[in-house]
């Protein structure tokens, strides 16, 4: 079974441009609903996990997993949040005081219900790394984790609702019960399909069904929800789609543009440093008056948004995520020898 899907890499891909045309400056009414690409990203990264992981449980698991996903997305995410809080103070529109206490909330993934991150996008992370703790805590309950997974999200989705605090530990109780956490459910499910032994329905079936869901989006984009609504409805529409594909890479790779599954690869630099370009548009872009020209700083942002990307991707996502990523886990392989072995190795060979 494959663990990088392509054309998972490619609703990567299509996440993270719905959320660049959601944040393009003076957008049009149709770029704001970009803004379910957030929930698309969940859905997959749900789907990842459990195909990435594969039939690996136990104590090393729970390591191994917890290592990769730090080393993955917190190098980028606080340089990324670095790099704003000094533009932000270039810009003054945040107290130099202020910024060592937001850090330091921010990098911690704390809930930020009524004070978002300084790197906005980073807000979608703090459930991500809910998920992530959830996801591997399940890992050392062998064959019973996903019942407890989906359990345990399932009873906290229940219990949604139940309260309007977000102060205090009640942020907690609010991110557990948030519905945004039923995409990251949709998306265990088609991953536990695409890694099951089921072959799946004939592929022009689960091309019919790809076609369905798609059109359910279209119409709930366009027609249907034009506010922000993370959530449940999303979570089905992106879920049946992610499920779809699944069902149609079960017979046979699906096709997908290497440039789309390039962009794929780099969706997380796209999405976690566009921050670093949405405010310096925000603040210094010329006013524009037409659909042509608004489209053309759009296309400018996008452009803007791809270079820095790239360089976020290279020198972050992939150079210093490896470099923490090797540190981390020598520093746990030490750590879990014994100290006589680690002297034994110390000595030189005679």
């Amino acid at each position: 079974m494959r663990e990088r899907v392509r054309s998972i890499q490619g609703l990567r891909a299509l996440a993270a441009t719905l959320v660049l045309f959601c944040h393009a400056p003076h957008n049009l009414w149709f770029f704001r609903l970009g803004y379910s690409g957030v929930d698309l990203f969940f859905v997959v990264s749900g789907f990842i996990m459990v195909v990435s992981t594969g039939n690996h449980t136990g104590p090393r698991a729970f390591k191994l997993f917890l290592i990769n996903r730090f080393a993955r997305i917190w190098p980028v995410y606080a340089a990324t949040s670095v790099a704003m809080a000094i533009a932000f103070c270039i810009i003054g529109t945040v107290a130099p005081q202020d910024v060592a206490a937001r850090l330091m909330n921010d990098l911690t993934f704390q809930p930020a219900w009524n004070n978002p991150p300084i790197n906005a996008p980073g807000w979608s992370l703090t459930f991500e790394v809910f998920f992530y703790a959830l996801f591997a805590f399940s890992l050392l309950f062998g064959r019973w984790r996903y019942p407890l997974l989906l359990g345990t999200m399932g009873t906290f989705l229940l219990l949604g609702g139940q309260s309007a605090r977000t102060d205090g530990l009640w942020g907690y109780v609010a991110l557990a019960t948030n519905p945004v956490c039923g995409c990251f459910i949709a998306g265990v499910l088609a991953g536990l399909v695409y890694r099951s032994k089921w072959r799946g329905p004939p592929r022009p079936l689960a091309a019919c069904l790809l076609a369905a869901f798609a059109v359910l989006t279209g119409y709930l984009l366009f027609f249907s929800i034009r506010e922000f609504n993370h959530g449940l409805v999303w979570a089905a529409a992106f879920g049946g789609i992610v499920m779809s594909v699944a069902l149609m890479e079960k017979r046979a790779p699906v096709w997908v543009p290497n440039s789309l599954v390039s962009v794929g690869n780099a969706s997380f630099s796209l999405y976690i440093s566009q921050w670093l370009v949405v405010v310096p548009f925000a603040v210094y872009a010329p006013p524009v008056e037409g659909t042509l020209q608004i489209l053309m700083l759009a296309c400018a942002f996008l452009l803007t948004i791809a270079a820095i990307s790239a360089v976020t991707y290279r020198l972050l996502e992939t150079d210093l995520s490896l470099w923490t990523r090797t540190r981390l886990h020598r520093f746990f392989q030490s750590a879990d020898r014994e100290p006589a072995e680690i002297a034994a190795s110390s000595v030189p060979a005679q």
